[in-house]
């Protein structure tokens, strides 16, 4: 890790920390990087790390033996953390605590770092901080989270942190964002002189300047960077001369003030003035799409400024206009990022360029790198080699790729291939295949119901996800908490979110119906409150319609767990591992025992969802809202399999949260509840007979599952009293009654409405 810190931690690339150590060198949170420059030698220092121990290693390094480092945490790395305080020789004044932190909460510290959720646990702080004014580091903060009003009766007032400036932002009385899991800072009234003066905190916003035209601190910030050369700069200076017309004289501004917003001889003041002059004197000029010179600019300004979107989206043009015009260093310009400034051109420049600037828009989607190496790098790459042409920086770029195709937990198809989906390969008994899709957009459907700290959770994993055409429509049954003020605030932010609140409560059926019936996009995922995305979801499922366009479902795999997250329950479904188009056949007999497809993994079609509801009016005597949601996410994806082409991609696509909310899951039994898997075993087996006909083998398995059903019904009724027996009575009784309906389905093949 850099500042001379080592760390220790499992050998292992499944381990995003790993990982992320290997490849950069020190953590992605930027943050770190600046509190090394914050904290000082005899500070104190509270850090509770939830996440990892990386913020407190690089406090001790700061605040060394004159200072302290309190670090409050039980999480499973605290092992490696001891053992990395050891060999750094932080022992004499690294402090560890666990969940008992009563002596702890009234000692006094400089500085506080508190990880996401914890607000609760900086009250439990009170007063220590209402004593000592530190400086708090934390996350999450809500306009109406009385838990911390007092904080702002102190006098603290909330700043964000510009990485690249090293400089805090007053954020005024806003206190929601969208990006929730990102860092604040809380600034006591007594420190804001003291920060400043040393040139970290900006104190007042200060409007727009107008830099004299004769000034040079552009041409000579940018002749001490290694990508312009000599030449360079003798052209830029012949070109740009001050009154040759208004552009070169805007031009001559932009890189003034932007070499300025670095001068540290300024006020932070005047430094972040002079970086909104550079942003907004550029914004200003036409035809800024079709200049990639202004559009790497635009990236860099952007990124730096905090507005990652604009800077994903000028990103987004430039590489295309490089991949239509080239690139040629004869105008002023900026790399997308810091990093890339130290690196000589081996290679063509619109190459070296083209690749930084892939590089840095998947860095923007997603930091924490949960992402494959772009196709277009590699592709970028070979073509380079094939050219004859090597260097150190191309190599280099080549490990990249591959540690970054072997990281984490993900097994990883080659994003080239498209044989897994090939119709030549396809199953025996697939339906018939659709009319391609045309349109790769994605509705993102979340229904939800006052449940709004869940609901936080499904957003951020939705927004993080690695592919980003997407709409995310929320769908709010009249919910009395802070739901409507966080997802109206959340939708002004960002114009992906859609946000819709019923007038009345219509309950969760018709709640989902009206969601359905409100997405406009051909592809969908519905997912509940209480579940959420993991990263590569729409990535895996959509690049799979894209190589095989006539699909009508395409699923993951799905983690069912505890509703916090800590206790993984199973993951479905077992019996695939590899990527290609479904045996539906197959699939409806290995479900018989449970290894089901939940709805939350799958990228769905609009039109095969017709299909399906064709078939059920036709075959099943069912209305939609049966096929939709009455009968379940297991039946909807059991009935969708035998309706159109499904395929599965093998990746970690959703969480599910058995949260124990059903009648029948709280009441009677626990787990997956017994009257939907009787439910959902009585159509599954109607389906395979429907479609596959008579077959012994599967008439076996249902007979397993019924020993098993009896024995699930047996516990059921044996824990539960008298009392209880009379109040669940006429639930009983439906259990017998199916589970004698389908021991005579099995042995004579009728159709049988429960």
């Amino acid at each position: 890790m850099n500042a001379d810190i080592q760390v220790i931690t499992e050998e292992s690339l499944d381990n995003v920390t790993t990982y992320v150590l290997r490849e950069q060198g020190d953590w992605y949170e930027e943050e770190i990087r600046f509190l090394r420059l914050l904290l000082l030698e005899d500070m104190s220092v509270l850090d509770y790390g939830l996440d990892h121990d990386l913020y407190a290693l690089s406090s001790a390094k700061s605040v060394s033996s004159n200072g302290k480092v309190v670090y409050l945490s039980t999480n499973e790395n605290l092992e490696y953390t001891q053992s990395s305080v050891q060999l750094n020789s932080f022992n004499k004044f690294f402090e560890f605590i666990g969940n008992d932190y009563t002596e702890t909460s009234n000692q006094q510290f400089d500085f506080m770092r508190f990880s996401r959720n914890t607000n609760q646990l900086i009250s439990n702080f009170s007063d220590s901080i209402k004593s000592h004014l530190p400086i708090i580091m934390t996350e999450a903060i809500f306009e109406n989270d009385s838990d911390l009003i007092w904080l702002g009766q102190l006098g603290y007032n909330l700043y964000r942190l510009r990485p690249s400036h090293n400089l805090l932002i007053p954020l005024g009385d806003n206190f929601l964002f969208p990006d929730f899991n990102k860092q604040v800072f809380l600034i006591p009234e007594n420190k804001i002189d003291v920060l400043f003066d040393r040139g970290f905190l900006v104190k007042e916003l200060l409007p727009l300047k107008t830099i004299n035209k004769e000034n040079t601190a552009g041409f000579d910030w940018l002749s001490k960077k290694a990508y312009v050369t000599e030449q360079q700069i003798n052209l830029y200076q012949q070109i740009y001369r001050p009154g040759i017309s208004k552009n070169t004289d805007r031009f001559i501004q932009i890189f003034n003030a932007y070499a300025l917003s670095h001068d540290t001889n300024l006020t932070p003041d005047e430094r972040y003035g002079h970086l909104c002059t550079a942003l907004s004197s550029l914004k200003d000029i036409k035809n800024l799409d079709q200049s990639p010179h202004l559009l790497s600019t635009y990236a860099r300004l952007s990124f730096e400024f905090g507005q990652y979107k604009e800077a994903l989206d000028a990103l987004t043009k430039l590489w295309k206009n490089i991949i239509n015009n080239g690139f040629c260093p004869t105008s002023l310009f900026l790399l997308p990022t810091e990093k890339y400034e130290k690196n000589n051109q081996p290679i063509l420049v619109s190459d070296w360029l083209g690749v930084q600037t892939i590089e840095q828009a998947y860095f923007l989607q997603f930091p924490s790198s949960y992402f494959d190496i772009s196709n277009e790098i590699e592709t970028l790459i070979g073509n380079l080699k094939d050219a004859n042409l090597s260097s150190d920086f191309l190599n280099n770029m080549n490990q990249l790729s591959c540690k970054r195709k072997n990281k984490l937990f993900l097994n990883i198809v080659p994003h080239n291939s498209t044989s897994s989906f090939s119709l030549s390969n396809k199953p025996k008994y697939t339906p018939q295949i659709m009319e391609p899709v045309t349109s790769l957009k994605v509705t993102v459907c979340v229904a939800t119901y006052n449940r709004c700290n869940l609901l936080i959770r499904t957003i951020d994993s939705v927004l993080n996800q690695t592919y980003t055409n997407f709409e995310l429509l929320i769908c709010d049954d009249t919910s009395t908490d802070d739901t409507e003020t966080y997802c109206t605030n959340l939708a002004l932010l960002d114009h992906r979110i859609k946000y819709y609140r019923n007038d009345n409560n219509l309950g969760m059926v018709a709640n989902y119906q009206k969601m359905y019936d409100m997405v406009e996009t051909e592809l969908f995922v519905i997912c509940s409150d209480d579940d959420f995305l993991l990263p590569r979801h729409l990535e895996r499922t959509v690049d799979a319609f894209n190589k095989q366009p006539g699909l009508g479902m395409v699923f993951g795999q799905t983690i069912c767990g505890s509703v916090n997250g800590t206790g993984q329950v199973s993951i479905i479904p077992k019996n695939l591992s590899q990527d290609g188009i479904v045996d539906p056949k197959k699939m409806l007999f290995d479900s018989i025992m449970g290894n089901n497809i939940c709805w939350t993994s799958a990228l769905i079609r609009k039109t095969a969802v017709d299909r399906m509801a064709t078939y059920g009016k036709d075959n099943l005597e069912m209305s939609f809202e049966d096929i939709f949601i009455k009968e379940g996410d297991y039946f909807f994806v059991l009935l969708m399999l035998v309706c159109a082409p499904v395929a599965f991609v093998n990746v970690p696509a959703s969480y599910f949260s058995v949260d124990g909310s059903s009648y029948s899951t709280t009441q009677l039994g626990g787990g997956w509840g017994m009257e939907i898997r009787l439910r959902t075993v009585y159509f599954l087996h109607q389906l395979y007979i429907d479609n596959y006909g008579d077959n012994e083998e599967e008439k076996n398995r249902i007979s397993e599952m019924l020993v098993e059903f009896d024995q699930m019904y047996a516990q059921i009724e044996n824990k539960l009293s008298a009392d209880e027996k009379i109040e669940h009575s006429k639930k009983l009784n439906e259990f017998q009654s199916m589970i004698k309906q389908l021991k005579n389905l099995t042995q004579n093949i009728e159709k049988i409405t429960l």
